[in-house]
């Protein structure tokens, strides 16, 4: 029996799986608001109260760069120390690596079902593999091959966290308004779910005409990129497809 867990900025998932045949079942899965709690530990305490399994190993995955088991979290007031995890797990020790590490093992386990082609072409054969997961921030990692051990080793990055270089006057304009609202602009500022809301705002801020009042009122009352990204993909306003649009390209 296993616990897992995905801890990111917005929400945690933690999972109770079990190993049938070399393939692993997700038996009990959660997800909890990570902003709604002090710590990691909390939600681990309170995950095993409901569930009560009989937990052989831990292992977990986070949003910000690990050392020596320790992170303290990149969107979060947390520190995360794998002795601590462990202990409130009722164990000697838990694994605790990056979160683009983590997906990066997971694109090995892939089937094509899983898989959309972008550009069609021939595979390279031990290629290099990037990995890119925008949510609350911008992670970055990859795989690359590794000769002597004839298998994929894991690269974990904190490349959101680049300054964000702009390909155009556009794009230089967008640089200039988020340096009236942050010292310092990277990646991660555009690319990411509050990043697109960034870029809303800039396309807003450009447009002749005021916010509608519907989408002013649905942006209040919920998640600001989702609202973005919703009312783009429908056609609905035109600062929003702008946006996605140019989320998209980035």
């Amino acid at each position: 029996m296993i616990l897992a867990g995905d801890i990111g900025g917005t929400k945690t998932n933690l999972a109770y799986i079990t190993l049938h045949d070399g393939k692993f079942k997700p038996e009990y899965v959660k997800s909890y608001s990570s902003k709604q709690h002090a710590s990691f530990n909390d939600i681990v305490k309170q995950f095993l109260a409901e569930c009560s399994p009989k937990i052989e190993l831990a292992a977990f995955d986070v949003a910000g760069p690990v050392v020596n088991g320790r992170c303290e979290v990149t969107n979060l007031p947390w520190v995360v120390d794998a002795r601590e995890v462990a202990a409130a797990s009722g164990l000697k020790t838990a694994g605790l690596i990056n979160d683009l590490e983590a997906t990066a093992y997971g694109t090995l386990r892939l089937e094509d079902k899983d898989k959309l082609m972008l550009n069609v072409g021939t595979p390279r054969q031990q290629g290099a593999i990037a990995v890119i997961a925008a949510g609350t921030g911008l992670g970055e990692g990859g795989l690359v091959w590794n000769l002597a051990r004839r298998d994929y080793q894991t690269v974990p990055s904190e490349g959101g966290h680049t300054d964000f270089a702009p390909r155009s006057e556009l794009e230089m304009d967008l640089l200039r308004f988020l340096l009236m609202k942050y010292k310092r602009v990277s990646y991660e500022r555009v690319v990411s779910g509050p990043g697109l809301f960034n870029i809303y705002q800039f396309f807003r801020m450009q447009a002749n005409y005021p916010e509608p009042k519907w989408l002013a009122d649905e942006i209040a009352s919920g998640d600001p990129s989702a609202v973005v990204s919703n009312t783009a993909m429908d056609g609905k306003d035109d600062a929003c497809t702008k946006s996605l649009e140019m989320f998209v390209s980035l």
